[in-house]
């Protein structure tokens, strides 16, 4: 049985943050798609809150996404912090 490392548990959270960051950019690129429709045709009340419910989760997302970079970010200092310390993990 191989062992696993710290580094490797780091790791595989970088590449699952970065999986999770990928599929919120793709969540709001279809948003600017949806809000493309939106003013190609619809107009009125509901057009309207509509568009107010795209920025309210567009702003919700973007959120997510500052939050994901900032916990690579930690992910990287940790590392990066084992690598100078304990060289021996890497």
């Amino acid at each position: 049985m191989e062992e696993i490392t710290f580094v490797d548990v780091l790791t595989h959270y970088q590449m699952k943050l970065r999986e999770a960051s990928n599929d919120v950019e793709s969540i709001k690129n279809q948003i600017k798609k949806a809000e493309g429709h939106i003013d190609m045709g619809w107009s009125g009340e509901a057009a309207d809150a509509c568009r107010l419910k795209l920025d309210s989760i567009n702003g919700e997302l973007s959120k997510t996404l500052n939050e994901i970079s900032e916990a690579l970010n930690k992910l990287s200092a940790i590392g990066e912090t084992l690598a100078e310390d304990y060289p021996y993990l890497v």
